[in-house]
């Protein structure tokens, strides 16, 4: 029996996303933390300018930045709810 398209699609399993799909999703995130090839870690703000094919990571807290280039990277994990540190609220008068 032959499988049809629909069956097919159904047992396909999902890939993982690669780096350039990491980068471009992690541009809308308000904080990802990113690995590098080198082992090193580090949170902050994603930039990533497709054309130049190169990425930023600002962290306002510690004062730093970083440029990169995608084959740098290992992985980009976007940081929800938990992972991110509250902000404190000021109360209005």
């Amino acid at each position: 029996m032959a499988a049809t398209a629909k069956e097919s699609k159904r047992r396909r399993k999902k890939r993982a996303p690669t780096v350039l799909e990491q980068l471009i999703s992690g541009c809308d995130a308000e904080r990802v933390s990113v690995h590098f090839v080198d082992g090193t870690v580090k949170e902050g703000a994603l930039l990533y300018n497709a054309i130049k094919q190169s990425g930023k990571l600002i962290n306002i807290d510690q004062e730093f930045s970083v440029d990169f280039e995608p084959i740098e990277v290992r992985e980009i994990r976007v940081m929800k709810g938990r992972d991110l540190k509250p902000e404190p609220v000021e109360k209005a008068r």
